[in-house]
Parts: structure tokens; sequence; C-alpha cells
């Protein structure tokens, strides 16, 4: 205890300069986020914070006008959409985190929202665009995935235009509303992409991707001839591609490919930039240690040269009016909070909107680096490490932060937790492991069945690299995830107790049988691909049991901090019972949190504090960081 303490008094006075940047200023609800423009250009919407819950606000665009349009007081709101009568914002609501999300409109002037699809149906937008204003496709659960129903906005009438058999996975829908495309999975883990005319024409192979493609390779959108097709391809090649199909002729046209990564992949970040009037393919982002964006029409090169040099870090295009005259962006930086602006493109000049978060502007944050090195097998693995604000980086604490998904990837940008550990005196390392998106199918494949093993010796070769450069103290090193993440921390806690101080897991997988046993009924399609890629379990039972921690939770004896929603659906309660109950019964030192008002992830800012709270007290007592005493939490209000 006296060695304790004396740690906390020598960072003390190593950082008696720099300001402790709040906790509820960095994992609170931010001031403004998920900006968009109307589509006649007049106002702009956000989501912000009234009585510290998101709601959906609106503002004249040349007015200090702002006010609420939604007044919920739970889990508030994330996701909208404007309707192309600019009198209604449609929006999704989570229920205590279960996923149900249920569809509702506002309207503008009178603010009364009116649910559109019945409670405890999960529902997603499919397609809504302005050929079609009052009529939208929308995604909804059954027992054997998802169905598409068109929702009539004006009547609220529902009917279902396809009815999944239950190995569709996904659905791709043209400007008509007709839902033309689809992905079936297929018992080898790979996949097929099934076309037809119209919604009552029949089902057509014409592309199958296997097993090594079936991660890289996706439908992005119909072209408006209903020829073509645009797909990102990873067949007969490592680097994915973007390339248009021509689904009469059967020919191929290349359009943007990158040597060394694959070019950006929809469903994790922003894909193709298409013009809504012609669909060609303004641009095309590629996501290497930063994003780039590829112009492909050079009629808007001029556009890209002038956003490019408005204001310092990544450009992201949100959206844009109806007349594509006017565009809303936004810029990612690893050194201040997002902030928007509004482009012109007829004056080639912009506006500034706002800061996501303009409380954090007076705080001086830290720089990411982006890293290379070498995996024990030859692989090179990229990430990034954000230091503290100190002179000597040399032997610091670390943090070994493991992303989730699996596949998906770290990228350069804000980042809350590296800020606030950094702010602390930690260095924090993210590294992107074998079986990241972003870097070639090999890359990604070679962490097939791998969980445990090849992907987790990638994370102690990141550590390893970060003790041979003198970067971290060998003595004070933790290892953290969420979900996979967090599945990759109880590893480490189990076969890393010589490396690791003290692991942290939030949602984290502890028993891969249970995992699959327990899979949402509504995500059925995509069990294919886990067991494929992880385990089956009836085929393969010993290896999901040898690389599952709660197997070997018995080599456990380091300290370990434990989250976890209760209401769950993806990775279930029992992940984390499983593991507590284990240290319990063996005396190991654990703190367990329950959020019972949560499912995969903390969407409440009281409880994401809450949780920042233990993790920084966890991390004090174990590494010897700093530590802000406990006040009374005051959520800051948006206006």
């Amino acid at each position: 205890m006296r060695i304790y303490f004396l740690t906390l008094i020598c960072f003390s006075f190593i950082y008696a300069e720099q300001t402790l940047i709040p906790r509820e200023i960095l994992f609170g609800n931010a001031a403004y986020s998920n900006a968009s423009i109307s589509p006649d250009g007049q106002k702009i919407a956000y989501i912000s914070s009234s009585k510290g819950t998101p709601n959906i606000w609106i503002k004249s665009i040349d007015r200090n006008d702002d006010e609420p349009i939604t007044f919920d007081d739970d889990r508030g709101i994330k996701n909208y959409c404007w309707t192309y009568d600019n009198q209604y914002i449609v929006y999704l609501q989570d229920h205590d985190g279960k996923e149900n999300w249920q569809l509702y409109k506002v309207n503008l002037t009178t603010k009364k929202a009116f649910p559109l699809t019945p409670e405890g149906m999960r529902t997603h937008i499919l397609e809504y665009n302005k050929e079609h204003p009052q009529q939208m496709l929308i995604l909804s659960s059954s027992p054997h995935g998802f169905n598409v129903n068109l929702l009539n906005l004006t009547t609220g009438t529902i009917k279902t235009v396809v009815i999944n058999s239950g190995d569709l996975q996904d659905f791709i829908a043209d400007k008509n509303l007709h839902v033309r495309g689809a992905i079936r999975t297929l018992p080898d883990g790979g996949k097929e992409l099934l076309v037809r005319q119209n919604n009552i024409s029949k089902w057509q192979s014409i592309i199958q991707w296997n097993f090594d493609d079936c991660l890289s390779s996706f439908p992005c959108a119909f072209h408006k001839d209903g020829k073509n097709i645009f797909l990102i391809d990873s067949r007969n090649r490592d680097k994915s591609c973007l390339t248009k199909y021509n689904l009469r002729t059967n020919e191929y046209t290349l359009l943007c490919e990158d040597p060394c990564y694959d070019v950006a992949i929809p469903w994790i970040n922003p894909g193709p930039f298409f013009h809504p009037d012609t669909d060609e393919v303004i641009a095309m982002p590629v996501i290497k240690d930063r994003k780039e964006w590829v112009v492909l029409d050079q009629d808007y090169a001029t556009d890209f040269k002038i956003l490019n040099n408005l204001a310092e870090g990544e450009l992201e295009i949100i959206n844009y009016t109806t007349d594509f005259s006017k565009w809303l962006v936004a810029y990612t930086n690893d050194t201040r909070p997002t902030r928007y602006y509004i482009y012109d493109r007829s004056s080639n000049t912009a506006i500034f909107l706002f800061s996501s978060q303009p409380n954090l502007e007076k705080y001086q944050l830290q720089k990411t680096y982006p890293i290379t090195l070498e995996s024990r097998d030859g692989l090179s693995l990229h990430g990034y490490i954000t230091y503290p604000d100190i002179q000597d980086r040399h032997n610091l604490p670390l943090i070994l932060d493991v992303h989730g998904g699996p596949w998906e990837r770290n990228t350069w940008g804000f980042c809350s937790e590296a800020q606030f550990f950094a702010n602390r005196g930690y260095a924090y390392l993210q590294i992107n492991f074998r079986g990241s998106t972003g870097y070639g199918k090999a890359f990604l494949n070679a962490g097939n069945k791998e969980w445990g093993r090849k992907m987790h010796n990638d994370l102690i070769d990141a550590v390893n690299w970060a003790i041979r450069h003198e970067i971290a103290d060998p003595k004070k090193i933790a290892i953290a995830g969420f979900s996979y993440g967090g599945y990759a921390a109880l590893c480490g806690a189990v076969l890393n107790s010589d490396l690791f101080k003290c692991a942290i897991s939030l949602s984290g997988v502890s028993n891969l049988q249970s995992l699959l046993q327990n899979w949402p009924t509504y995500a059925v399609a995509a069990q294919a691909i886990f067991k494929k890629r992880i385990g089956d379990p009836i085929t393969e039972a010993n290896l999901l049991q040898e690389r599952s921690p709660l197997t070997s939770a018995h080599q456990i004896n380091i300290p370990l901090l434990i989250g976890q929603g209760a209401n769950d659906v993806r990775v279930t309660p029992i992940e984390s019972e499983q593991i507590v109950r284990e240290l319990r019964n063996r005396g190991i030192e654990h703190e367990y949190l329950v959020f019972n008002n949560e499912g995969h992830g903390l969407a409440k800012s009281e409880n994401r504090i809450k949780w920042v709270i233990a993790f920084e007290k966890f991390l004090a007592k174990h590494l010897g960081g700093r530590y802000e005493e406990v006040k009374e939490i005051q959520i800051p209000k948006a206006h």
C-alpha cells in the first residue's frame, strides 16, 4: 500500500502542470453530433443533450434559433433522417439496449412524434430516396432473420416485400424501391449475390464469393439504368477494389483500387460517394494509416481540393441538399473534437457550424501516431499509439486496447479513451491484429480459427514492441477491450499473467460455445460465418473449449475489472457471469459492474461515466496512473 501511494505522489509531481480533463466532458453526451442538412438547405438537424439525454434539435442555417423537437428522457436518440418534404424527421429508438429499434416520425412544427412500426419489432431503414418521398423500405426482424417491408410514411401502412427463409443476410434495393439484390449465405461459409428484375421476379444467382472473399466483397448499389451494379470485390486479388458490373454483358469496369489497402468497406466505413442524380461514383475513400479520398469524377476535383484544405483532419461527407448544391461535411481529428461545416458548391465556400464538444476545445489533447511492426511469423501489423503529455516517453505505464468485431479495425482520429488515459499518464496502444479488415483478404483470413492463438499473439507482439523500444514499463501494462476486445482481455489474463498487471473486459466473451448457443435469432445468417471462422460447436467442440478463457480460468492470477449490459443480446450476460463465478470461487481480485438498462455497449452517459470511473480507479491502483477523485457527476448540457 505504501508503494502504491508513493507511486501516486510521483505521478502527481510529474503531471502537476497538466490539467485533468473531466470525465464528463470526454464521456458525456456530445453537444452536437450526427448533424445533417435538410433537403431544401434551410435547416440543420443534430443530436444534442437535453437533461443529459440525446435528442434531435433543429436550427436555421443562418440563425441561432436552436430548439429540440424530441423529448426522450431515457436512452435518447441517435439515428434519424429528414423526409423530403422537409416537414418531418424519421428516427429510430432502442429500448433498454435490447436492440428492438422502433421507427418514429416527428412533425417539426407541432413536435409531436408518431410510431411507424410496432414496439418489439426490430427495425432498420433499407432505402429512402427523393424519387419516392412518401415511401421507405425497412428491414424488420423475424424468427428467420430480417424481412423487407414497404412503409408508407403518410398512411403508416406496411406491406411485406421479401420474407426471409433464414439464409438471406443482406438486401439491396434500387431507386424504384424494388428489392433487386440479396446476399445468401452458403454452407461452406461463402455467399452468393442474388439479383432479380423487380419485386415479383425470381432470384437468379450471378456471383458467388467463396469463404476467403466473403468478408471483403459486398454489393454497394444498383445504377439507375437497371443494367449495372457497383461492387466491392476481392476475387482474384488480395486487396478489395471498387468495380461496376454489367448484369447483361457480365463485363466488369475497375473504378478504384490500391496496391496496399482495401477500398473502404461500407459496413464499417462510409463507402462510395455517389452522385444522387447520375448514380455515378464521384469519389471513393481508402482507409490507410489515415483516410484518403480518390476522386473519380474530375468535375468534382476542385470541390475536393477545397474541402481537403478547409480544415485539419479527415473529411467526411455526411449528406447534401436535394439539388446537390450544398454539402454538410465534417472533419475528424486526433487532437480536437469533430467540426461541422456547410459547403456551398456554387460559390466554393464553406461556413463553420459547430464543434461536437465545445467544452473540450480548451484542453490540450495528444497526437495519435500510426505505427507499423512485424509479428513473430512475419506479418506487417499496423496500429496507433497515443502518448501522455510528457517529454520523456520512456518506461510509461501502457494500456493495450483491443478493438471489437473482430472483423473491423482501428482508425486514426479522435478517440475519447485514448485522450482520457493519455491525460491520466498512460501510453495507449491500439493494434490491428490479423483478422482485422482493410489490409487485404490474406491478412483478414489469417485470423480464421485463430481466436486466442495467432490473433492474440499479434497483440503480445505489439506489447513486446513497445517494451523493446522502451516505451512501456514492462511491470505496468494492462490489456482492455470491448466485445471481442473483452474476450482478448480475458485471454490475456489466462495466457499472459506474467506480462499484464491487470485486465479489463466490457461485454467480453468467456465461452465460445455459449456465445454461439445464445446467438440472436435475427442474425441467424451471420451465425454461419462465425462458425466457419471461430469453430463449429458440433464438429469442433474441443477447439472452442480450448480457446475459451473460461476453460483455463484456473490460470488467472491477476486482478480483473468486468462490465456487462444486462440486456445484451449479442454477448449475453452469461459470458461475464461464468467468468466472475470462477474468479469468486478462487478468490481472485475482481470488480464486476452490471448495467441493468444497457445492451451491447453503454449508450447512457451516466453509465459510461460510471464505467470509466471504475476503469480509471482500477488502473490507478494497479498501474499507478492519475485518478480524479469522484465528485457529483454533472453531465454537460448542450445549450
